[in-house]
């Protein structure tokens, strides 16, 4: 069995959910990972790769001074303050997980899409009298007009989740709309009737089959559908395709999608799922070539 010596330091829910992805998608292909904290500098040369995820993990690896090929990975959102530009000599491939616009790329690096994610944990499932709408927008100016809906939605439970502007925690909220933590996430898209959001809740909610109106730091994308799921993918569930930052968005069209989200098919959502299924197959693929070209043997 080949061994990988992965070293990463998270600070954000992205990042954690991405270098999970990482890990898992290298445990399920059969590979031995550990992480860096807990190995011996000395024993280094037992291992045929390094795996280093965001810059203070890929400078961990550096203090080893491991003799074996190194890739970086890096989230597209993170790249201009995590990159390290003087150290282009010292790892071999770089990983930009995520970029919500083509970018190009040379021999020695890759752009990929969101990682393979593990299968959510159960969680006991209640019947709940009012339905519920699960909203992790992101951006401060996506998730403050879309405010001014959710506090009329009144037939719902809203939970929402912030990993953006602490400002917005001030913001005064109807009864029914209630802010989460972001460590909920999981729990809450399993029991959420509706998803509104970006990035992971927006991947994840779609493959627990889920409807997901997607929403984030480039206005709405509208409903997730069978024909526009893997196009969201590639945009990086960003929200409108093509569109630039906070763009604006109708909020009679958002409650339009709020319907159409509450009557969608069951085997429409088994359709969004299985697409995208089929292509974070193909994107992790890539992945495993990344690694399978450079293990050292």
């Amino acid at each position: 069995m080949k061994k990988i010596l992965f070293s990463a330091c998270c600070n954000t829910y992205t990042q954690q959910k991405a270098c999970e992805g990482l890990i898992k998608l290298l445990k399920d292909n059969s590979y031995q990972v550990d992480m860096a904290n807990d190995i011996n500098r000395e024993i280094w040369t037992s291992y045929n790769l390094a795996f280093a995820f965001n810059q203070r993990g890929y400078q961990k690896i550096q203090e080893i001074h491991p003799a074996i090929p190194i890739i970086y990975s890096v989230l597209a959102d993170d790249y201009e303050k995590e990159f390290i530009e003087n150290s282009v000599n010292q790892y071999d491939h770089l990983l930009i997980i995520a970029p919500n616009k083509p970018c190009s790329c040379t021999d020695d690096s890759t752009t990929m899409h969101f990682p393979c994610f593990e299968e959510m944990n159960a969680f006991p499932k209640y019947r709940h009298s009012t339905p519920s709408i699960l909203v992790g927008a992101g951006n401060g100016h996506s998730a403050l007009r879309l405010f001014i809906i959710l506090n009329t939605l009144n037939d719902y439970k809203v939970n929402i989740i912030y990993s953006g502007e602490e400002e917005l925690f001030g913001i005064g909220y109807a009864p029914h709309v209630i802010v989460r933590e972001e460590f909920e996430v999981n729990s809450l898209i399993q029991e959420a009737n509706i998803i509104v959001g970006h990035k992971y809740i927006a991947l994840q909610g779609a493959l627990q089959k889920k409807p997901v109106i997607v929403v984030g730091d480039c206005g709405s994308g509208g409903l997730l559908t069978s024909n526009n799921v893997l196009e969201q993918y590639h945009n990086r569930f960003a929200g409108q395709i093509g569109g630039e930052k906070d763009a604006y968005f109708s909020l009679d069209q958002f409650q339009k999608d709020i319907k159409a989200a509450s009557k969608i098919s069951s085997r429409e959502l088994e359709a969004i799922a299985l697409k995208l299924k089929n292509e974070m197959s193909e994107n992790n693929k890539r992945v495993l070539n990344v690694v399978s070209s450079h293990l050292h043997f």
